[in-house]
């Protein structure tokens, strides 16, 4: 009877840490999926909810791109995800990250990960 109870008050523990996570750690799920070239600053929230601004590492200096927002999907999991629903305030709208089985992924943000920024590849090909 007393293991029990132990047991039981030791998942509500654990429960109560995974419920409250904070946000600052959703910045190590997108640092891998973004393969170190994306980060989140200011974050505020859970991992499951939260906020924060999305900054690009750019030749050792940080530059911000947009506010971002996002939610944790739970319907996801009956399919055997994790999946965050993003939302940002820039051009680039919407994208998800998803953890499965075969690790992150990310989809949505293709041109947030590109090398270069398009603008400069185009310029690039313009005549002098």
């Amino acid at each position: 009877m007393k293991m029990r109870r132990i047991v039981g008050f030791g998942l509500l523990l654990l429960s109560a840490a995974l419920v409250s996570l904070p946000a600052s750690w959703a910045d190590w799920g997108l640092r891998r999926v973004s393969h170190e070239r994306l980060r989140l600053s200011a974050c505020s929230g859970t991992v499951w909810r939260g906020s924060g601004i999305l900054t690009r590492l750019e030749s050792g200096s940080i530059a911000p791109l947009a506010l971002v927002t996002w939610r944790f999907q739970p319907m996801a999991l009956t399919t055997g995800e994790a999946r965050w629903r993003l939302t940002l305030d820039s051009a680039e709208g919407e994208g998800a990250v998803t953890l499965d089985w075969s690790g992150w992924r990310q989809s949505g943000f293709e041109s947030l990960l590109q090398d270069e920024d398009p603008a400069d590849a185009a310029l690039d090909g313009a005549p002098a």
